[in-house]
């Protein structure tokens, strides 16, 4: 849920690259806490454009992640939170 400020358009969409920042070797536990949690992201672009993404339980954790691409007229900042689910779905990667 969240909220938009100014005129926009029905469908936008922003092609990019994201590079996980973490100083260690990314793990099957640091990715899932990466995914999962609380997560505070700004960013915006005009062409090109980018987005810091800070997630992780400031208990234990925190990871960060930067993604760059090509992005429509915006400036945006978001917070979100998500859950691993009990089980799994039955799909490798």
């Amino acid at each position: 849920m969240g909220f938009s400020l100014g005129p926009s358009t029905l469908v936008s969409g922003s092609p990019t690259g994201g590079y996980y920042l973490d100083p260690q070797k990314a793990s099957v536990e640091s990715s899932a806490s990466f995914l999962s949690g609380t997560a505070l992201s700004a960013g915006g672009g005009f062409i090109f454009g980018g987005e810091y993404v800070w997630a992780g339980d400031a208990h234990t954790e925190t990871h960060s992640a930067v993604q760059l691409g090509l992005y429509s007229p915006q400036a945006f900042g978001s917070v979100a939170t998500s859950y691993q689910l009990p089980f799994r779905l039955g799909v490798r990667w």
